[in-house]
């Protein structure tokens, strides 16, 4: 890519974001989900907390896998779902609330790929 259409491409992802903000309702009430079970093909069990806004419609989605205690986030998923984002945090493989082993990055592909279907 040349750097015209990157700077093109920042233009209208800055545009996107910036409307996005602007046209928010919010601030909204937030439902906070916590320990939301997702089964890995290979049947390993992830857990997740899942901060929402309390309102009806759809909303974009933040993804936050870590190996660093889903609980942590508290405050991002909190803010993220009184602006309008459905925030959810989640225990990588073997990591606090979620089941399997970790070994440092062998799951990690296939594990968000399953996260985010």
């Amino acid at each position: 890519m040349n750097f015209r259409k990157i700077l093109l491409c920042e233009a209208a992802l800055s545009l996107l974001l910036t409307a996005n903000i602007v046209y928010a309702a919010g601030p909204f009430e937030v439902t906070i989900e916590r320990d939301v079970t997702a089964t890995m093909r290979d049947g390993v069990v992830l857990r997740a907390d899942v901060y929402r806004p309390k309102a009806d419609g759809q909303f974009p989605v933040l993804l936050q896998r870590t190996p660093y205690n889903k609980s942590s986030g508290v405050n991002f998923g909190i803010k993220a779902a009184a602006r309008g984002f459905v925030a959810i945090n989640q225990d990588v493989r073997g990591r606090y609330s979620s089941d399997g082993d970790w070994y440092t990055f062998q799951h990690e592909s296939a594990d968000g790929y399953d996260a985010v279907e």
